[in-house]
């Protein structure tokens, strides 16, 4: 099998089947496992990004996140006994033509209207934000559906239906007016930011589709807004004003952080002076006429509504429910004793519901100016440390929780009443059992203690627990999985009406004992808690009332991972479990992966498996065994089946830049014993898959409603406010998005 670099990945349209290297695909597999993924931008061809552009200058995209890429989605069918046939495809929205019309080498990019990478986003100062739908995909089926549909989600999007047959986009849900945009109405964008979660939520009995839009007040999202509007606007002189800055900080006051940090904040409050003495008088003038104009506006804005349509983001949670109609119900979600709107610090990642409750959290996933403009001169190493370091934020160390009651979900209201209490450990994922007798809901968290999966490693971190060295080239893009303190895993339970929870449990679990660590015997772990799934996870057919059984992701502890940045922001962390010495003796040996079964009633780990060194285990998805038992409360109903994941393998040695990816496949009766089947192809090529979902059938729904894009976005557009703006963004989307578009989506 072809061996491909560690960081690698298609851009193209596939279709193959599996070989086997090892073991027998088990005749009782069924159904398809759908699987997301990022996969680079217009300009890379597909991963990894080269740190060069053609013409040898500095890449600008090389060294930003591998999450902020294009949406590349595997379907593997499983239906025909002995093989495994695959297909993937390049998910491909609106705003991807828009990208595409201004990459490298186009005469929109030497004009400075292409797209660009921004930490988790990527930009375009002309025409908007990506929605790159790269993260999970959604099950669902609405009444009179015959066959299962699926959505395809991003955390800074509105979700769009997938076709499950084709793989092509149908349709988004919802209008571009049914969505509040976290952009100002100033920028005159096309495409909007529309915060939303990658995990939205559907009921197989009632047949609703739960999501979440969000917005925050503008200055909570930017932190220094000024500063960051004058990157957009003059990237080239704030980058030369700080260069300047730094050689001035290094002859006068030396490696001095506290004081560096405290010259360069009072460079950034005074930014705009210097950028004005820079620029020429011509330029000067222009933006303080631009200025003066946007500050009036500006100033309307918040007045409210005087004489524009819009108001300025705010701090706000809209609640929007989909039944498969053109628009959607919306509520704006405030809190029940107060009134007032919710203000979300990190991101909603993921949403949850039971029979009475929705439930949804601040996840600790941060989304804010030290994510969005971390990197903004990336092949400038010195300033992107220097801002990086300014302007971090740690992940809360808790998690704050909001009950909803579906009662209170009333047609006709504009607000529903939000219940808040707050888990005192952070939290990315979590499921809930469906059923919550007596009003008592069961939540099931996974807890990313001393991390955040919003970082990545840089081109310009170092690697403590390897001797300081620099980081290795092929993990550069990566997410920082260096996490500070042992992971756990949670069980609450919450009382629905009181936000009082009522009993709660930790499970840690370390995996050794005694000198075991020393002599390589390491067993069932939480070191570093990832992805999760059970039977019926976001299902469209099944809503578990119980899980009993749930199949976790641990990362374990690998030095490539941990940067003296990570490092630096966590050693003093409130939830420590872990001595910080202790814990950097275990990441100098390392701690392999592991796939975990968890008895939720006894809180205990029963069965696992541990992977080899350097064998990374990227995402996991419970495919039910063809003839099980139907009745999710019969026993054993939740590990009747297999864990089907994908990997990442390499070589003992580290430094060996050759890995094959392939997909193994577990009886959920008996992890201990191994894979029961390992597969691969040359054509399988991912970096990173993300969440992925199983459906039992795959066949097209050609009946389902779709919005007219044409009319969605003109409709959008017709609200730009500057004239000269709104007649270039119609002819932009005429010429270079509508018509592209409506090809793909039929399938040219």
């Amino acid at each position: 099998m072809n061996a491909l670099p560690f960081l690698s990945a298609t851009r193209q349209d596939n279709a193959f089947e599996l070989q086997v290297l090892e073991g027998k695909i088990p005749e009782d597999l069924f159904g398809h496992v759908f699987i997301n993924s990022p996969v680079g931008t217009v300009n890379s061809g597909g991963l990894p990004v080269p740190p060069t552009l053609p013409d040898g200058k500095p890449n600008p995209e090389y060294g930003n996140p591998v999450f902020n890429g294009d949406g590349y989605i595997y379907r593997f069918d499983l239906d025909e006994p002995g093989r495994i046939t695959a297909k993937g495809a390049l998910l491909k929205t609106p705003c991807y033509f828009a990208d595409e019309a201004t990459k490298y080498g186009t005469p929109y990019y030497e004009k400075g209207q292409q797209f660009r990478h921004l930490g988790l986003s990527r930009e375009s100062f002309t025409w908007g934000i990506r929605n790159q739908i790269n993260t999970a995909v959604n099950p669902f089926k609405f009444p009179g559906d015959n066959h299962t549909r699926l959505t395809a989600n991003f955390d800074a999007g509105r979700p769009w239906e997938v076709d499950v047959d084709t793989l092509r986009l149908k349709t988004p849900i919802g209008k571009l007016s049914d969505w509040e945009s976290q952009m100002p109405a100033f920028l005159n964008y096309v495409f909007p930011l529309n915060s939303s979660t990658a995990h939205p939520s559907f009921d197989p009995h009632t047949q609703e589709l739960f999501t979440v839009n969000f917005t925050k007040d503008f200055d909570d999202l930017m932190g220094n807004s000024q500063f960051h509007l004058h990157i957009m606007k003059n990237p080239a002189v704030v980058e030369e004003l700080l260069e300047d800055r730094l050689h001035e900080l290094s002859a006068k006051v030396g490696h001095q952080p506290e004081k560096n940090k405290e010259h360069l904040r009072d460079f950034f409050r005074n930014i705009e002076k210097g950028i004005r003495q820079k620029l020429p008088l011509r330029v000067r003038l222009s933006q303080i006429l631009l200025s003066a104009v946007e500050d009036v506006y500006l100033f309307f804005l918040t007045m409210g509504n005087l004489f524009v349509g819009k108001k300025f983001p705010r701090n706000a949670v809209y609640l929007l429910r989909w039944t498969g109609k053109d628009t959607v119900d919306k509520w704006e979600v405030v809190d029940g004793k107060t009134g007032k709107a919710i203000r979300i610090e990190e991101t909603m990642h993921q949403t949850n519901i039971t029979r009475d409750y929705i439930v949804l959290i601040d996840s600790a996933v941060k989304f804010a100016i030290d994510i969005l403009l971390k990197n903004p001169f990336p092949h400038n190493e010195n300033i992107s440390r220097m801002i990086r370091d300014l302007t971090a934020k740690k992940i809360l160390p808790y998690t704050p929780v909001y009950v909803i009651s579906r009662k209170d979900l009333q047609p006709g209201q504009k607000t529903v009443p939000a219940r808040l209490l707050q888990i005192e450990i952070e939290t990315v994922h979590f499921s809930c059992d469906y059923d919550n007798p007596g009003g008592k809901i069961t939540l099931h968290g996974a807890h990313n203690c001393a991390n955040c999966a919003a970082e990545w490693v840089r081109s310009f971190d170092f690697l403590p627990a390897m001797a300081g060295q620099k980081v290795f080239p092929n993990t550069v893009g990566l997410i920082t999985t260096g996490e500070m303190d042992i992971g756990r895993i949670g069980k609450f339970v919450i009382d629905g009406e009181t936000a009082i929870i009522e009993q709660e449990e930790l499970l840690i679990e370390m995996g050794f004992s005694g000198n075991s660590f020393e002599k390589g015997q390491v067993e069932g772990h939480t070191w570093a808690v990832g992805l999760h799934t059970h039977r019926g996870i976001i299902s469209a057919d099944i809503a578990v009332p119980r899980i009993k059984k749930i199949y976790w992701q641990s990362y374990g502890l690998d030095a490539r991972f941990l940067t003296d940045f990570i490092q630096g922001l966590y050693t003093e962390y409130r939830n420590r479990a872990i001595p910080v010495e202790d814990l950097m003796k275990y990441y100098e040996k390392g701690i392999p992966f592991a796939l975990l079964k968890q008895d939720t009633e006894k809180m205990t780990l029963e069965d696992w498996y541990v992977f080899g060194y350097n064998q990374n285990f990227r995402s996991l998805q419970f495919v039910p065994r063809k003839g099980a038992n139907p009745d999710p409360n019969a026993e054993g109903w939740g590990e009747d089946g297999y864990i089907f994941c994908t990997m990442v393998n390499g070589s003992p040695d580290i430094h060996e830049d050759a890995y094959i990816r392939e997909i193994w496949i577990f009886d959920a009766k008996n992890l201990r014993q191994g894979p029961v089947c390992r597969l691969a192809h040359p054509d399988l090529n991912f970096a990173f898959t993300i969440h992925s979902a199983w459906t039992p059938d795959c066949i097209s729904s050609p009946d389902t409603p779709r919005i007219d894009i044409e009319q969605d976005f003109n409709a959008a557009i017709a609200g730009i406010p500057n004239k000269k703006r709104k007649k270039e963004s119609y002819a932009f989307m005429q010429k270079h998005v509508y018509p592209q578009f409506k090809a793909y989506a039929n399938g040219k």
